[in-house]
Parts: structure tokens; C-alpha cells; sequence
């Protein structure tokens, strides 16, 4: 079920992606809202950090806005306004919770006030020559990939970078390198590795030429 999964990701002290926000929403833990069993946060007191309120979601509040990314492949705010009014009038902020805490277990990503479901995503690895890269491979290059784009966009740690794509992309040489990657790789503790055993990855297309590296999940 979808609320266990949130019980082992939404650990108290975790941080819950929000779409430009300017503090962290942090997880408190389990408690009780609108009488029933929920999952509280802690959000951010701009005037006094440290005096946070606390906003809570619960679990079939939950369970509803997974049914409706499940069976619909988007949960919006509009939807989130019209049908979960308890939810929406404790705040605005308990939609980007839901779809944050949906973004942690990857069933979702944010584009545009719309969360979207993930259909598809690729396994991809490290890949060192020259500099440092993203090995796709060649049955993904192909899937995935097409042949009418020379630069595709790459989310890392919420910001989009572009990378070229060689002609040579499709056949013999499926990856794409530099830019962030090589400090990237480096901050996540990743170089050096030991040989013949790269990092893997997560690639999830976000649509048209716009995708989404993560590591990926043990």
C-alpha cells in the first residue's frame, strides 16, 4: 500500500522537495489531523525560523491523490482544490506536500502547478574517458532517445543543464558528458570507483527532450 511506502521514505527529519521554496519543509513525524491518523510537517516561519507551525496530511488523503496520479497520470492543484477542500483549506502548501512526498517514492514529478506520474525510466551509469558522463547505452539511446535532437536537458538536483548530443550518440558512443556531471559525481562520493563497477543511476524522461537524473535507490 502507498501509505507504508510513505512510512519508511517520510522518516522524521526528512525534506520534502517543493518547487522554489525558500526554506525547507521538514517531516515531523505521525500524528493526528481532521480526526484521523497523518503524516505532520513542520513549515517554515519566514518572520521566526525558529517558531515553525505544523500542517498535516492524512493517510486517505493520501490514498485519494495517489488514486487520482494512479488513474489519471496527474494530480493538479486545481484538482487538489476541488476535491480535497479539508486538505487545501489547512494550506495551499499541502498540495506540494503530497506531490513532494510522491516526488521522494518517484511515483511523480512537478511541471508547471501539475504533478505528472512516471511512466517510464531507464537505468544508466558513470562513465569516464576524456571527462566524466552518463552512459545511457545503445537499446535506451534508441528507445528513448530521438534522432531529430543535437542537445537534450538534464535535471540534476533541480536545475536543468544541457548537453550536446554527438552524431555518433545512437551507435557507438551513448552517452553525454561534462558540464556539471564531473563535480557532481564528485560530490556525491562517487570518484573514484572500482573498476568495471560504476554508480548507476535513475534517467526518467520528463517529456520531449527534458529528463531527470537520480541515484538510484538501493
Amino acid at each position: 500500500m502507498i501509505i507504508e511506502q510513505i512510512r519508511r521514505i517520510a522518516q522524521p527529519g526528512t525534506v520534502i522537495p517543493k518547487p522554489n521554496a525558500k526554506a525547507d519543509f521538514i517531516v515531523k513525524g505521525w500524528g493526528r489531523r481532521r480526526g484521523a491518523n497523518a503524516l505532520i510537517y513542520f513549515v517554515p516561519n519566514h518572520e521566526n525560523p525558529r517558531s515553525p507551525s505544523e500542517n498535516g496530511i492524512t493517510e486517505s488523503e493520501r490514498e485519494q491523490a495517489y488514486q487520482q496520479i494512479t488513474k489519471n497520470e496527474e494530480f493538479s492543484r486545481t484538482w487538489f482544490e476541488q476535491n480535497m477542500d479539508a486538505c487545501n483549506k489547512e494550506g495551499g502548501c499541502n498540495f506540494t506536500t503530497i506531490g513532494g512526498i510522491f516526488e521522494l517514492l518517484r511515483k511523480a514529478y512537478y511541471e508547471r502547478s501539475v504533478y505528472k506520474k512516471y511512466t517510464e525510466q531507464m537505468i544508466v551509469k558513470a562513465w569516464k574517458a576524456a571527462t566524466y558522463g552518463i552512459r545511457v547505452g545503445k537499446p535506451n539511446a534508441r528507445e528513448y532517445f530521438s534522432h531529430d535532437w543535437d542537445q537534450i536537458k538534464v535535471e540534476i538536483d533541480e536545475e536543468f543543464h544541457t548537453f550536446n548530443l554527438s552524431p555518433t550518440f545512437w551507435t557507438t558512443c551513448p552517452e553525454f558528458r561534462g558540464g556539471p556531471i564531473p563535480s557532481w559525481l564528485e560530490s556525491q562520493g562517487l570518484i573514484p570507483w572500482q573498476k568495471g563497477n560504476p554508480p548507476k543511476f535513475e534517467l526518467i524522461p520528463l517529456g520531449n527532450n527534458k529528463f531527470r537524473l537520480l541515484r538510484q535507490r538501493q
